[in-house]
């Protein structure tokens, strides 16, 4: 394993972070599936309400790419303390070494965080465009149902009058047969 330039660990990480990507592929691709057939089963186009399906595709994906990233984040840290230990093992460039490993722990854990941050955001973005689009379609669901009552209603009263007609008409006809 001294001769090895990366750790098992780090490589297991890195197969955790490519199992990651995929699965936000994967989960992307049922979202967007899911999205187009939720038009389609309303009528609607997925240019309509490109907002909702963003943020429903988002909110599907997005955590696991950000779990790729922290992966991937600590397969370099672990990397990086390998090489280190390599290093001191040998006895050349320990201190040098140290700074890069722990600059470059800084710098990764500085960004992970920056991602994190910016990964929460965009995910309250996509609950609240989801939360949005399910509220838009029980408003759309009720006037739907308020047109069907009032067309069944006016269909109602259509047949009430033509039938009231028909029956004058019958009414009338009688009256001239008598005479």
């Amino acid at each position: 394993m001294k001769n090895k330039s990366i750790s098992i660990i780090a490589i297991v990480f890195y197969v955790i972070a490519v199992l990651m990507l995929a699965m936000a592929c994967y989960f992307g691709s049922d979202a967007l599936q899911y999205v187009k057939e939720y038009a389609e089963g309303y009528g609607m186009s997925i240019s309509s309400m490109k907002k909702d399906a963003f943020g429903y595709i988002a909110q599907a994906a997005l955590p696991y790419i950000i779990y790729a990233i922290i992966c991937f984040g600590f397969g370099q840290i672990l990397s990086a303390i390998h090489k280190l230990k390599a290093a001191l093992a040998t006895g050349t460039q320990a201190d040098a070494a140290l700074a890069a490993v722990e600059t470059a722990a800084e710098a990764a854990v500085a960004e992970a965080e920056e991602v994190v941050e910016g990964a929460e955001e965009l995910v309250s973005e996509a609950e609240e465009a989801v939360t949005d689009a399910e509220e838009t379609a029980e408003k759309a669901v009720a006037e739907a149902e308020e047109a069907v009552a009032e067309a069944e209603e006016t269909v109602a009263e259509v047949e009430d009058a033509a039938a009231e007609a028909a029956l004058e008409t019958l009414e009338d006809a009688a009256d001239k047969f008598e005479k």
